[in-house]
């Protein structure tokens, strides 16, 4: 097939084109579909998920550092008793308010 007879095919006639022509011709369309179809419904698709993913790393990393502080729950109970525990001996060892005066008076 030459430049002459590509020129002579009739877009009115499609049925009448060489069977190569015609496939060139199907394989086109089949791409720009292809093409279309990416940038009208697919391209915001994968926006959507990029941003839900990285949604998803944050939460991800909030739940990690709950469970990290979930598991350790009851240590840090024991530890909140111990600190407890020491504060009330530390306020113990504090003056009261009539011991105050005569220290005080000593100093």
């Amino acid at each position: 097939m030459n430049m002459q007879e590509l020129n002579e095919l009739d877009f009115s006639n499609i049925g009448d084109w060489p069977a190569i022509v015609k496939a060139l011709l199907v394989l086109i369309l089949c791409a720009g579909v292809g093409v279309a179809w990416y940038f009208l419904d697919i391209e915001d698709q994968y926006l959507a998920l990029s941003r839900v993913e990285n949604v998803e790393k944050d939460l991800r990393v909030d739940f990690e550092a709950k469970q990290a502080k979930a598991a350790n729950l009851d240590a840090y109970r024991a530890q909140l008793a111990e600190m407890q525990e020491s504060f009330g001996a530390m306020l113990r060892q504090l003056p009261n308010r009539t011991e105050v005066a005569d220290l005080l008076v000593d100093v």
